[in-house]
């Protein structure tokens, strides 16, 4: 009986061990914590064909975890809940050769910001195949007051950077009245501004446009994003409520009034001449422009 009691107690150990190893390892990249940051490294097989030249990821919410994961992949599967008390940051590496080591070995907060210190290790022979890293520290946020995050950026910010709009059925544009108060007779000159509606992906850019009509000439175009921001759920419901309630109204008639707002959808566009709808519309771009 107590060789059998022994033999458990044995195989007990054995598995406590086992579950320890696998909660410090990834990828058999050790979990570091010390001065209270955790830091591992995570080497994968994956491959991306198109991706940000930023490599340097700042972490602070749920949403933006899951946009990591979106440019990426989820491979690294963080516990979101170190993110109620931690900031995450994320440093990603593509080299030539999966023989190669990379570590993460220490997070120092010199000049004013995070910096990783890194050592690589590459073999005198590479293999052919191509490695992913992930670099990973999770830091008090205690530890980050005073601190530049100006090389680390939210990966929505990226998603904003690389943005662009498409037309399809759930996005629309709108266009203000500067365009109809602004329209020359020199064959059509005007200065414009409008906003791009995306509800699919919750964005709104502001866009502004020259359009010189150059009688004798080539018309010349000219766009400037004024911005591109992100939507919330709330905004972007109130936003879809306004514009199908416009699209399934009678908006009015010309009658001399040049104050008119255009909504393009996918299929079609609708001038808007109620005053009303124009004031519900002047109000819902105050809100983007306040974002």
């Amino acid at each position: 009986m107590k060789k059998v009691i022994y033999i458990v107690s044995i195989f007990i150990v054995l598995v406590c061990v086992l579950i320890i190893y696998k909660t410090l390892n990834k990828d058999n990249s050790m979990i570091n914590k010390n001065n209270d940051i955790i830091r591992y490294e995570l080497k994968t097989s994956e491959y991306f064909n198109d991706i940000p030249d930023n490599d340097k990821y700042f972490i602070d919410s749920v949403d933006e975890l899951n946009e990591f994961y979106s440019i990426y992949s989820n491979v690294l599967d963080i516990d979101s809940n170190y993110l109620k008390d931690n900031s995450i940051f994320i440093q990603v590496k593509e080299v030539g050769t999966g023989g190669a080591k990379i570590k993460l070995s220490s997070v120092t907060f010199e000049n004013s910001t995070v910096n990783f210190n890194i050592d690589e290790d590459y073999p005198e022979i590479s293999t052919n195949d191509m490695a992913f890293w992930y670099l990973v520290a999770i830091i008090p946020n205690e530890k980050l007051s005073n601190l530049e995050f100006d090389e680390w950026k939210r990966p929505s910010d990226i998603e904003l950077e690389n943005y662009v709009f498409e037309m399809n059925n759930n996005k629309y544009q709108i266009i203000t009245n500067l365009k109809s108060k602004t329209m020359q007779d020199d064959g059509g000159s005007y200065r414009s501004v409008y906003y791009q509606i995306d509800l699919e992906n919750k964005i709104i850019v502001k866009v502004e446009e020259d359009y010189s009509a150059n009688l004798g000439g080539t018309p010349v175009t000219k766009k400037n994003n004024l911005y591109v921001k992100r939507l919330s759920e709330k905004l972007c419901k109130t936003t879809r409520v306004l514009i199908e309630e416009i699209l399934n109204s009678d908006t009015g008639t010309f009658d001399g009034n040049i104050e008119y707002y255009t909504i393009l959808a996918e299929d079609y566009d609708k001038i808007i001449y109620n005053l009303d709808f124009v004031n519900d519309i002047d109000d819902l771009l105050v809100k983007f422009d306040n974002l």
